[in-house]
């Protein structure tokens, strides 16, 4: 009886993410000019796109790597794709490479949710800036082209 719940259970699991590739696979890829333009309208909690970025710029901090479309990631035409410590570590023990050492200069495609988001600078007394982007939990969001 617990074997045919547990079948269920997993076959259900299956199901779900059979039709979360699905639609991913349904978005049209964006590019940073599009990303952009969807940032601006997007609603506060964001939207989910999929999207294709040139990494012209990578900045690491212990818990975040940042790739930016844009070396002056302060413009308003940059995209940055924000890489958690848990995706950094995965592609770290995957590919036995750092992110953003991998991906700099390169073509990439990013899934996930894009909006506005605004950037507190640290040590400069409430500066701040606004900056379009993507998190990215997981090494499964993001591919190299």
């Amino acid at each position: 009886m617990i074997q045919k719940k547990t079948g269920l259970i997993g076959l259900s699991l299956l199901i779900l993410i059979a039709n979360v590739e699905i639609a991913a696979s349904d978005l049209k890829v964006s590019s940073v000019e599009e990303a952009v333009v969807i940032a601006q309208k997007a609603p506060p909690e964001g939207t989910k796109g999929v999207f294709r970025i040139k990494v012209r710029g990578a900045y690491r901090t212990p818990k975040v790597i940042f790739l930016n479309s844009s070396k002056k990631f302060r413009e308003q035409d940059n995209v940055t794709v924000v890489v958690t410590r848990a995706a950094i570590l995965q592609f770290r023990e995957k590919y036995g490479k750092d992110i953003d050492e991998y991906f700099y200069h390169k073509k990439i495609t990013v899934a996930g949710k894009i909006k506005v988001e605004k950037v507190f600078e640290h040590g400069h007394d409430g500066q701040y800036f606004f900056n379009n982007r993507i998190w990215v939990t997981s090494i499964d969001q993001i591919k190299n082209l």
